[in-house]
């Protein structure tokens, strides 16, 4: 088959088409409506078809074209000489673009340099029945052409769905090799610009993509959602930074797998989710959602092709703000890609997830492995809060448990974690950081000072927290970190910072997507009711190396945040 690309939009790539479908059984409370775009277009023959009025002769054929944002062709079929109703029995592939129609133009051969157009025709996969033959109306081009009283010229097209395809370079027509870039952006109707940002929140896109990898064991290796990076596993997300892919704007992932599927414990399967970044805005509110997969050669070539996968679903009424679109599973042959539609909640659930942290459980069974591995964890977006409250039931657990912020880091340089204590009326009450390692009533406790990063190798320094015993005066407790050797935070190689309710971690907060500061000011946990505490992580950085230093600063951020709530 020969494919004609257009030259603005040939920075794109091959991709795999799905071959294997995941167990997904157990959780699916919603029957899929899944729209795969990948497509064996038949053209089968024309009946009826004009003359040119310059020869009055008809020595047909016809292009084939797939439309999105610009039109390419994907195939063209045989000359029929002196013929009005052509048979061609021809077949071409079709790949996922969404808002896919498949366009037809026949031409007249005047000679080898020379074609009439007689008329266009179109078939839209979401309208007419796949797997049977249409008759589709040919649009005759009057201007050139002359058509006898009565004759309407009509194509004889059949769509058929492609289930199964191996993937294939496009310079070596070999299959692609697991050292290949894979990159899924999302896009939704209504569409998002940038001129309609969600409110509040620091995402941008009112909707955001995420990637779960698992172990054979079921366990969560990677996640990768809200502008968070693994660039050990070779995961990397673009928000709030948006990737313009082919014809709309959308958040993207980055996977790299090789390194996704390197090391002792290799993920074998993931699954993109889809997820609101308002928990009020559920995903009803979109006619559909879709994930475009690429499959970049970037590594080994500098010529890449158009997308080829496209996964779309059409949101019910009442369904909630998560969604599943597709799982990705390593095999010996490659890499497979299967469409895979589950909303959360289900009926199952006695909560209503909030991100795809909370169901890892249900994420693991859609994947065909086993739960236990994979228990549920939270996050939130920043700038938006969240009920601590809720979060423990989430987690299992039936009161507030005593909560330990972790900070971890690679390298030879001093990351310290802090937290800073006010009162309701944004007075400081205590600054618990390495020269005061313990306060209020031993209610708050520093783990001690750690200057080298690259010794622990893992939870470097750390703040133990009993909600239970804290006075009544702790209002406000402000988690920030500083770098006392005036290095940027964002710099620190791998670093990490976590919540943990006992030993289940909760939270977690990324350093690497920021300004080149010295001091970050990430999140605050705070009385919201008499018994009721909620997190409010944020993204605040600021250039002051100690915790001291940045603490005016926090007094006065938090002023202006919770002042007029």
């Amino acid at each position: 088959m020969r494919y004609l690309y257009n030259e603005h939009y040939n920075k794109f790539a091959h991709f795999l088409p799905p071959h294997i479908v995941s167990n997904h059984k157990k959780c699916q409370n919603v029957k899929p409506i899944i729209i795969i775009m990948n497509f064996k277009v038949h053209v089968l023959g024309a009946k009826h078809l004009p003359f040119n009025s310059v020869t009055n002769t008809c020595n047909p054929y016809c292009g084939v074209f797939q439309n999105s944002l610009h039109k390419t062709q994907i195939g063209i079929t045989n000359v029929m000489f002196q013929e009005n109703s052509p048979i061609w029995n021809a077949q071409f592939e079709a790949h996922g673009i969404r808002g896919l129609t498949i366009k037809f133009e026949i031409y007249d051969m005047v000679d080898q340099q020379r074609s009439i157009l007689l008329g266009r025709a179109e078939f839209d996969p979401f309208i007419n029945e796949q797997g049977k033959i249409c008759i589709v109306r040919v649009d005759p081009n009057y201007a050139e052409i002359t058509l006898p009283e009565g004759w309407k010229p009509s194509l004889e097209v059949m769509l058929e769905r492609i289930n199964t395809k191996v993937a294939i370079s496009p310079l070596s027509q070999k299959p692609l090799p697991l050292n290949g870039v894979i990159y899924a952006n999302l896009v939704m109707n209504p569409p998002y610009t940038t001129s309609n940002p969600i409110k509040h929140s620091g995402a941008g896109c009112p909707l955001d993509i995420g990637f779960i990898a698992f172990s054979s064991l079921g366990q969560a290796n990677t996640v990768c959602f809200n502008a968070d990076t693994h660039l050990s596993k070779g995961v990397h997300h673009s928000s709030p930074d948006l990737t313009l892919c082919y014809d709309s704007y959308g958040p993207t992932i980055r996977i790299d797998v090789e390194k996704l599927i390197g090391g002792v414990n290799p993920s074998v399967v993931g699954v993109f989710t889809v997820c609101s970044n308002d928990p009020s805005q559920l995903l009803s509110l979109y006619k559909w959602i879709a994930i475009d997969v690429y499959i970049s050669e970037e590594k080994y070539s500098t010529s890449n092709l158009l997308p080829q996968f496209h996964s779309r679903f059409q949101p019910n009424v009442g369904t909630g703000s998560i969604a599943t679109a597709m799982s990705l599973a390593i095999t010996p042959q490659g890499i497979v890609l299967t469409p895979l539609q589950w909303f959360a909640p289900n009926l199952n659930m006695q909560f209503a997830p909030l991100n795809p942290l909370e169901v890892l459980p249900e994420l693991a069974v859609l994947c065909g492995l086993p739960a236990g591995f994979a228990p549920r964890r939270s996050s939130c977006v920043p700038f938006i809060p969240s009920s601590l409250n809720r979060i423990m039931s989430v987690c299992g657990f039936s009161q507030l448990m005593p909560i330990r912020i972790s900070a971890g880091w690679d390298g030879a340089s001093d990351l310290d974690i802090a937290c800073i204590v006010l009162s309701n009326t944004f007075n400081l009450v205590s600054i618990v950081f390495y020269n005061n390692i313990c306060d209020l009533g031993d209610s708050i406790r520093h783990s001690g000072d750690v200057r080298n990063g690259a010794v622990n190798q893992g939870e470097d320094e750390s703040i133990n927290i009993d909600i239970s015993k804290l006075p009544p005066q702790a209002h406000f407790l402000c988690f920030v970190v500083t770098s006392f050797n005036h290095v940027p935070v964002n710099n620190f190689r791998d670093s990490r910072i976590k919540m943990y309710a006992g030993e289940s971690e909760i939270f977690r907060f990324s350093t690497k997507k920021g300004f080149p500061s010295t001091g970050l000011f990430f999140g605050t946990i705070y009385r919201s009711g008499p018994t009721e505490w909620s997190v409010y992580p944020l993204s605040n950085y600021i250039d002051a190396p100690t915790p001291v230093k940045i603490q005016p600063y926090v007094t006065e951020i938090m002023k202006a945040t919770f002042s007029s709530k």
